[in-house]
């Protein structure tokens, strides 16, 4: 999953998300949450309670220095795109998130 909250309310939408994962499941599940500097410490706590209510884990993966990275690779590209979207998508195309 991937967060960019700058307002501080996409992290509910998340949280639903994760919630529903974690209700559908019967197998252990890890979440990797890929976030910059926008995830606020109570919405990151909030994350975690959710993670540990349901014996579940969570990872926290910052990408916020692959931000300028990002904007330089894909600016031809945006056409509306989500920033947690183009984080996702570079992650992966150079590898460094596996």
């Amino acid at each position: 999953m991937s967060v960019y909250d700058p307002k501080g309310t996409y992290s509910q939408n998340a949280g639903v998300t994760m919630t529903s994962i974690f209700e559908n499941t019967n197998h252990p599940v890890i979440i990797h949450l890929l976030h910059d500097e926008t995830l606020t410490q109570d919405n990151r706590q909030k994350f975690l309670n959710t993670a540990v209510k349901y014996s579940q884990q969570i990872l926290f993966h910052d990408v916020s220095s692959y931000r300028d990275k990002i904007k330089n690779a894909v600016e031809n590209y945006l056409y509306g795109w989500t920033i947690e979207f183009l984080y996702r998508i570079y992650l992966k195309l150079t590898g460094l998130f596996i």
